[in-house]
């Protein structure tokens, strides 16, 4: 017999107190915790990864390296960044953050390192053979990364309408 996820509700809704939902609350957010670190279980150090697209600062998305240790609890886990990105990186008009010399070939992210499961995308943590060249596109407001569209706050001016005048 499966249990349906209305046995769940069904069973929530019975029980008595506030207590008897707290426990079944703390199994939930328990067996949780134990998923998500089994998903990122293969994320070890040594393993060729990439960013993913939330990381934030929003310069290190779609950056890659080599994973380095975790920390004591496994939630965040150095990154060294391989010579392409530490190239991109150094070279980013966006980086006030990151100072990195010349004569740097690959950049250890400074800190306690990257959040292990908000960092790495599930979909492609390793680097494959069709993964070889993600800066290709260089059009202007791109930034070299495919998919990622030039933001405005404003939309473009009409080319049939006069500028405003300025304040005078």
């Amino acid at each position: 017999m499966t249990i349906t996820i209305d046995d769940v509700r069904g069973f929530i809704r019975q029980l008595p107190t506030a207590v008897a939902v707290a426990e079944v609350q703390e199994a939930a957010a328990k067996r949780l915790g134990e998923i998500d670190k089994d998903a990122f279980a293969g994320i070890q150090p040594g393993r060729r990864a990439r960013l993913n697209d939330t990381l934030r600062p929003v310069l290190l998305r779609r950056l890659t390296g080599t994973v380095q240790e975790r920390n004591r609890t496994g939630s965040r886990a150095g990154f060294l960044l391989d010579e392409e990105s530490t190239r991109i990186l150094r070279t980013d008009p966006r980086n006030n953050r990151y100072r990195i010399p010349e004569d740097i070939r690959r950049f250890r992210l400074p800190g306690s390192g990257v959040p292990v499961s908000h960092s790495f995308g599930r979909a492609i943590p390793m680097l494959g053979p069709h993964a070889k060249d993600r800066h290709d596109q260089t059009a202007a407001g791109n930034r070299g990364r495919p998919g990622h569209p030039r933001r405005c706050s404003r939309p473009p001016p009409d080319p049939g309408r006069a500028a405003p005048a300025g304040p005078k």
